[in-house]
């Protein structure tokens, strides 16, 4: 709660037809803008003058009950009821004090605003009503530090200070120590109740040190008569980033798979750190089609448990979509070059996750950081309503459509419904091998009776998130399926409450190209340094046809903060040409495979330059070497007599700036 946390002083489902009640009054807000359901109030504004101001506070629509017992009025007065003419708020007079308790919530400060933690803001509510005229300080930061920063560049952090009396609040003699932090600012100011004011500090240094200094200012908070806030920084000399190559572009096979190295040099005097993401420019020149499902705006309801869900999305017309504005596109496995249905059971294998009940939720460590719409996750939570969400928003039964703004968000549906587990259960398992996490609903039910589901969410390491269905017995017309953001502002539906899913068929979510992947997208390059990233370009899953992506490059590097690399992949029908054709550069495959004892593996180059050929296991430990030389362009091959016991290994073709591995397996 202490990011952002609710008030707890308000009532259950507010119209706006009781803005001009007491309850406004008392808690020091207007009505601004009414809701769409159930005629209430979604956005109200503090009032000058009182606790709340001037901050902007809204609600969510939803269930009306939330489940918790009601207050009765007791001695108090009513003066807030819900729908169903229940009593939620109630206010209490005092001969020394006004007081308002509430069943439920009303509303949270917007924009997780720095004063919004749910301390201050009760702090703040019980300076109203114990009508404590004095002034009080806050200040939204106790300590400064900038961090590392580089030579001869500004750097500014905006503080904030507020008066969260109900008196005047009035702050002096300003000023700041250390000569390379400066503040501008008066030297003076006084705050009404509620007032805020921002003050931007700065560093700036042409020499490499550490720096400290200290703000000091004067108040009339009786608590706080003179403060001091500690500044520090640390200056270096600032990273250059260099990058080869600046260009990408690739003629391939189709059903071949090649790489290409890009070499990020670091020549300045600090460390390096990168990221790197991968986005698909759109443009494509060849033989697939980009098309979408037809957007839907369904009325919002709040459906009371096994109501039936009269509403209707619109038909699934095509089996792909996309992209939303991350980026993210779908295919289903109906679709030509969309994903393979593989059902790959963990009930025997996996971990069961505990999962169990109705509206339950269970949260579960990831064993990778999972990127998704820009966030990196480190956990999950499952609902049993059929859906996953990087929130704490797993009790969720009515499903909705995809981009809504109300809760649930930062979520991913297989199969959103009113679902119970009933006799069902629920797995997870690591698939190290395949670099996927999974998550398995397994003869799991409806609540309104009936139906057996069998269904899974695959999440890769490189952030692709594939859904499985099996099994589906029961009404299969009323679920949401696709993705959605944490704020709910940008998704990719693909049905809902439509006829659309059957059983053994997978569908495929990814933000940018399926062609490209890399083997890593964050590090850290020391000084004087270089490092390599591996793109790996497949064309085994996409049309012939010309490709084309951009690499957009991110570092700490102040002058060159962002590169983008524009990548072309030209996809050739296999085998069309003729022999006098030049040799293209390849590392082709072993055969056979599997093998015992000794397998043949073949490669070409397209002109004379450095080869290496290297054998590796699966710890990634290079164990023999079989080419390390010059060589012509031609096609060539090699043997290799395995006295290495039987398991997985890699082989690794160097020619030039291609490189290529490729798995076998030795069985004895």
């Amino acid at each position: 709660m202490n990011d952002g946390g609710a008030l707890y002083v308000e009532g259950s489902d507010v119209g706006c037809s009781h803005y001009t009640t007491e309850f406004f009054e008392y808690l020091g807000a207007d009505y601004i803008r009414q809701g769409d359901g159930y005629n209430t109030i979604n956005e109200i504004e503090g009032v000058e003058g009182t606790f709340t101001a001037p901050d902007l506070f809204s609600f969510p629509d939803g269930d009306p009950d939330y489940k918790v017992d009601e207050l009765g009025a007791g001695e108090g007065t009513g003066i807030l009821r819900c729908q169903e003419d229940i009593v939620r708020t109630v206010l209490y007079e005092g001969a020394n004090y006004r007081a308002i308790t509430s069943s439920v919530t009303f509303g949270v400060l917007e924009n997780r605003q720095e004063s919004s933690t749910r301390a201050l803001l009760m702090e703040r509510y019980l300076n109203f009503l114990n009508g404590n005229d004095g002034s009080e300080f806050w200040c939204s930061h106790g300590q400064i530090d900038f961090g590392v920063q580089y030579i001869s560049y500004d750097s500014v952090i905006n503080i904030t200070m507020q008066n969260f009396g109900q008196g005047g609040l009035y702050i002096s003699d300003i000023g700041i120590t250390g000569e390379q932090f400066s503040i501008d600012c008066e030297t003076s100011y006084s705050l009404a109740s509620g007032q805020r004011i921002e003050l931007p500090v700065r560093f700036y240094s042409d020499e490499i040190g550490y720096y400290m200094g200290a703000i000091t200012l004067t108040t009339n908070d009786p608590d706080e008569t003179s403060v001091t806030i500690p500044v520090e920084a640390e200056c270096f000399g600032s990273p250059v980033v260099g990058l080869e190559p600046t260009a990408f572009n690739v003629d391939i096979l189709a059903d071949q798979i090649t790489q290409r190295i890009m070499t990020i040099a670091n020549s300045g005097e600090s460390r390096l750190s990168f990221n790197i993401q991968i986005v698909d420019s759109h443009e494509l020149v060849g033989t697939t089609d980009h098309r979408t499902n037809d957007e839907c705006d369904i009325e919002a309801v709040s459906l009371a448990k096994g109501e039936y869900d009269y509403r209707q999305g619109p038909p699934v017309v095509c089996g792909s979509g996309g992209p939303d504005d991350f980026g993210y596109k779908w295919i289903d496995s109906d679709e030509a070059g969309g994903p393979v249905y593989q059902w790959f059971d963990i009930s025997e294998i996996g971990q069961n996750t505990g999962l169990e009940g109705d509206d339950e939720m269970v949260t579960i460590p990831l064993p990778f950081g999972f990127h998704y719409y820009g966030n990196e996750y480190d956990e999950v939570t499952i609902s049993t309503n059929g859906y996953l969400t990087f929130g704490n928003d797993g009790e969720h039964y009515g499903n909705h459509n995809i981009p809504y703004s109300e809760h649930p968000n930062n979520i991913i549906c297989p199969f959103w419904d009113d679902l119970e587990q009933e006799s069902g259960s629920n797995y997870s398992h690591y698939d190290q091998t395949n670099h996927r996490f999974i998550i398995q609903y397994q003869d799991w039910g409806f609540y309104s009776g009936g139906g057996s589901l069998d269904f899974q969410v695959h999440l890769l390491e490189n952030g692709v998130i594939f859904f499985y269905y099996r099994n589906l017995i029961g009404s299969l017309t009323s679920a949401t399926i696709g993705i959605e953001n944490s704020t709910g502002a940008d998704g990719l539906q693909v049905a809902y409450n439509s006829n659309y899913l059957h059983d053994e068929m997978a569908i495929q979510f990814n933000a940018g190209p399926i062609w490209i992947t890399m083997n890593e997208s964050i590090g850290i390059v020391p000084v004087d340094s270089t490092h390599d990233i591996i793109f790996t370009f497949d064309a085994t899953s996409v049309d012939e046809g010309v490709y084309t992506a951009d690499i957009i490059f991110g570092c700490n590097d102040p002058e060159t903060p962002r590169i983008v690399v524009p990548v072309t992949m030209n996809v050739n029908l296999t085998g069309i040409g003729d022999e006098s054709l030049p040799y293209v550069t390849e590392l082709t495959g072993n055969y056979p495979n599997p093998f015992n004892n000794s397998t043949v593996i073949s490669y070409s180059i397209d002109k004379r330059t450095h080869v290496s050929l290297d054998i590796y296991n699966l710890l990634g430990q290079k164990i023999v070497t079989l080419v390390d030389d010059i060589r012509d362009a031609g096609e060539y091959r090699e043997i290799w007599q395995a006295d290495v016991s039987t398991g997985v290994y890699f082989y690794r073709l160097n020619a030039g700036d291609y490189v290529s591995q490729r798995k076998m397996i030795l069985l004895k």
